[in-house]
C-alpha cells in the first residue's frame, strides 16, 4: 500500500489476509509468501474496511467514496457496487 492501512482480516482458513488502505485499494495477501496476490482497485476514496466471505471467495469493502463493493477474490473483479449512501462507509462485514 502507498498510504495508511485501516483494517486487516484473515480468511477463515488463515491462508490469506485482506487489507484496506487510504490509497483507495484493498489488497489480498498470501500469508505463506507475504506477497500481495491481488489488488482490488476501483474505489475513488480511502477504503476503511475489507472482509472475506466465510468461504473466502468474495471480499466486501467499505469506502469514503460512499460505496460498498463486492469483489471476486480469484479474478479481482468488482461484482457489485452499492453506492446509495450519503456519507462515507467505514465498515462492512459478512454474516
Amino acid at each position: 500500500h502507498r498510504n495508511a492501512v485501516f483494517s486487516a482480516m484473515f480468511s477463515a482458513d488463515g491462508k490469506r489476509i485482506v487489507t484496506a488502505s487510504g490509497d483507495n485499494t484493498a489488497c489480498i495477501w498470501c500469508t505463506k509468501s507475504a506477497n500481495c496476490i491481488r489488488t482490488l482497485s476501483g474505489h475513488t476514496d480511502a477504503v476503511y474496511s475489507a472482509a472475506f466471505s466465510p468461504d473466502a471467495s468474495t471480499v466486501v469493502t467499505a469506502s469514503g467514496d460512499l460505496s460498498v463493493r463486492i469483489w471476486c477474490v480469484d479474478s479481482g473483479d468488482c461484482r457489485l457496487t452499492l453506492a446509495a449512501h450519503n456519507q462515507l462507509v467505514v465498515c462492512a462485514a459478512f454474516s
